[in-house]
Formats: C-alpha cells, sequence, structure tokens
C-alpha cells in the first residue's frame, strides 16, 4: 500500500501516555528498577465480591451479545448509587446509560453532539478526551485555563468571548485530572448558570467522585437544581472500586444527551460484557465502604510523595483530590520543558512521570505523578529522584 495521509488519525498528536508507557516497559524487559507514576492504573484488585460475581456470571448463557443500553439492574443499581449519595431521582430507562468507561462515553457524546461551526469548552491542561473528543468530532475547542490559582468560572466567562464559532457546550472534571483541582463551593452552581445564560449543554466528569480529599465524596452537578434541563454526568467504577480493566462508567442526567449517546453507541458497540454488568451491580449495591478505604490510600500516598519530594528539594503542593499530583518543574528545569524532563528524569532515575506538555496548553511547566506505587516505593523513588536533582 502506499504511504498514505489518514487525515483524522495525521492530526492527533502521539497520545500523552503511549511513548513513557513504551520506556517502562522495556526498562523492565532489561531488568532495571522502574517507579512508574505514568499512569493513573490502580495498583489494587477489587473487591473480593466483586471478583466472586464476576467469576459465577462467567457461565454458559452469559457469552452473548448483551443489550447496547445495559440490563436494567445494572441501570437501577445505578440510580441507587445517585439516591444514596446525592440524594438524585433518576429513571434506570432514560436518564442512565452504562458506557465502556467514562473515557469512551465522552468521546462518544461529544461526537453525537458536536460538529464544524459549533465551539466546546473545556478545561487546559486537560485529560485527552476532554479535549480531542471535541477536535475528533470537528469543533472548535476552546481551552479554560484551570489550576490552584485559577478561578475556572471566571476563565470560563472569558473563554465564551473568545471562540469564534457559536459556543454549544461546556465541561467540567472534579476532581480535576490532572491537576487535582476540586470544586469550590458553589462553583458548579455557577457554571450551570453560565450553560443556562448561554444554552450550553453541560458535561460533569465526575470520574474520581470519590477521591475529594476535603469531604466525604465530590459534589455531583445533578445535585444542583434544574441541571438535568442541560447536564450528563459521568461516573466511572475504575478509581472508586479499582476495576480499570472492567471499562465500566456510566452517562447520567439529561435525556437528551443520553439519547444521542445511545445513538451513535447502537453503531459502534453491542454494550457491556454481562459478567462486568453483574460484578458492577455488587460494587455498586454491597461495596458501599470500599471507596472510602481508596480516597484514604490515595490521600495518604499524596502526602507521603509531597513530603518526600520536599526532602529532595523539591517543593510542590498537596493536591485537593483525584490520585494525582501535579507537580510544577524545579527551577532549574522550567525552560527546558516538561518532555526533557520526564526523559531525563526516567533515564537517570527510572522514575516514570506524565509530561505536563501532554495535556495540552498550560502544561508544559509540570509533571503529573500517578499515586499508584505504595508508599514504600513512593519512598525509594523519592531518594531516587533527590539524586536526580543533585546532579549538575
Amino acid at each position: 500500500m502506499k504511504p498514505t495521509r489518514f487525515t483524522r488519525a495525521a492530526e492527533l498528536p502521539a497520545y500523552v501516555f503511549a511513548e513513557i508507557g513504551e520506556r517502562v516497559r522495556r526498562a523492565r524487559a532489561e531488568g532495571r528498577v522502574v517507579y512508574d507514576f505514568s499512569l493513573g492504573n490502580p495498583d489494587g484488585d477489587p473487591p473480593e465480591e466483586v471478583q466472586v460475581a464476576l467469576r459465577a456470571a462467567a457461565r454458559p448463557g452469559h457469552f452473548r451479545y448483551p443489550q447496547a443500553n445495559g440490563d436494567r439492574t445494572l441501570r437501577e443499581a445505578m440510580a441507587r448509587w445517585y439516591r444514596r449519595n446525592y440524594g438524585v431521582d433518576l429513571d434506570p430507562e432514560a436518564e442512565i446509560l452504562p458506557v465502556l468507561g467514562s473515557k469512551e462515553g465522552i468521546g462518544h457524546l461529544l461526537l453525537a453532539t458536536l460538529g464544524p461551526g459549533d465551539a466546546f469548552l473545556t478545561p487546559s491542561p486537560s485529560y485527552p478526551i476532554h479535549v480531542y473528543g471535541g477536535k475528533m468530532a470537528g469543533a472548535e475547542v476552546v481551552g479554560v485555563g484551570i489550576g490552584p490559582d485559577q478561578s475556572y468560572v471566571e476563565n470560563v466567562r472569558r473563554a465564551l468571548e473568545r471562540a469564534r464559532a457559536r459556543p454549544k457546550g461546556l465541561l467540567a472534571c472534579f476532581p480535576h485530572n490532572p491537576t487535582g483541582v476540586t470544586a469550590a463551593d458553589g462553583e458548579l452552581e455557577a457554571l450551570l448558570e453560565i450553560a443556562r445564560e448561554r444554552d450550553l449543554f453541560f458535561v460533569h466528569d465526575l470520574a474520581y467522585a470519590d477521591m475529594d480529599f476535603g469531604r466525604p465524596r465530590a459534589p455531583s452537578a445533578l445535585a444542583v437544581p434544574g441541571a438535568r434541563e442541560r447536564t450528563v454526568e459521568y461516573f466511572s467504577l475504575s478509581k472508586s472500586y479499582q476495576m480499570p480493566g472492567f471499562r465500566c462508567g456510566f452517562c447520567c442526567g439529561n435525556r437528551e444527551l443520553v439519547a444521542a449517546l445511545a445513538r451513535i453507541k447502537s453503531y459502534l458497540d453491542y454494550g457491556m460484557f454481562e459478567p462486568i454488568q453483574s460484578a458492577a451491580r455488587v460494587a455498586l449495591d454491597d461495596c458501599v465502604d470500599f471507596p472510602t478505604r481508596m480516597r484514604d490510600r490515595y490521600h495518604a500516598r499524596a502526602r507521603a510523595l509531597c513530603e518526600g519530594l520536599s526532602a529532595a528539594g523539591w517543593s510542590v503542593a498537596m493536591p485537593k483530590g483525584s490520585m494525582f499530583l501535579w507537580a510544577r518543574l524545579p527551577p532549574a528545569w522550567t525552560s527546558r520543558g516538561s518532555w526533557a524532563f520526564s526523559r531525563a528524569l526516567f533515564d537517570a532515575a527510572g522514575v516514570a512521570v506524565s509530561a505536563g506538555a501532554g495535556f495540552g496548553e498550560g502544561g508544559d511547566g509540570f509533571v503529573r505523578f500517578a499515586l499508584v506505587e505504595p508508599e514504600a516505593r513512593i519512598g525509594r523513588a523519592c531518594l531516587a529522584i533527590a539524586a536526580f536533582l543533585r546532579e549538575p
């Protein structure tokens, strides 16, 4: 076949995790000690009840195509989760749709709702699908600055004025990946008021619902009165229940948006493997205390990492939530950028982090640590970082 330019693929940059993942794989194959903070891939197992349910459901009769919109009993379990945690009543038939992880669900929703001539506002820096979902749909994507020292609400107002195309939608993610910022009191209400004023649909990525370090649970946009007129919210079992490989999440809220996603997904996949649905029901209904243990684990790891980096001579701010630490580059590396720093750190110290530049505009002065190494290994990694930083 002659060399061909595949237009849509060619417009996408290399995925932020691809290069460092390959470097980690090669180094481990060579027998090197690697401390891998690059990918937010939980390092433990799901609750035992979930594993038992998965094995029990993987039996003859459960290997056919599932229902594309998920079994009703799974949607009912998600409705109970919202009622228990937020006092929100959702219709399992029209307001809840299982997705193959929030990443897939957000990407396909933006493909279903956006097109050329539309503008979409999303955080910057950002988890890649929050940006490239809109770009793959052909929309103008407008980055909105986010960080510990910024007002996302005020930045949204300014971004609306500079959009060239007609703004159609707005996305928020609290707790935020990669910066660890959480929603301030009244922030979701203010964002929804902007969405109402400008007739925008609103997408809230609540994948880290259980990872707010200052509250028992991060606030839900759907708990704001009137939110369902224009809002969908995504929740994922990946982090709260240590189930990343299951690829199980939910799109919940506005009926019209949920229906648009369901229609486009009906052309693209057959839904979730039935044994995974069975395991997810058990997680949502029976493993109520497990997410709190996960939050406490990530909080303790964040503290250990901040303390270890401080002792290494690298002062970083403690995140308010998520399972990530967003670290400003050491001063000596600021001018060289995050890609150069992350490569040098890995080559010299065996510590893998994600370059902030891979998260878009505003990220290049930072690197992201995923809190997926246990505290003992965090301590050893910080000693390796300290030796690296002492090098001339």
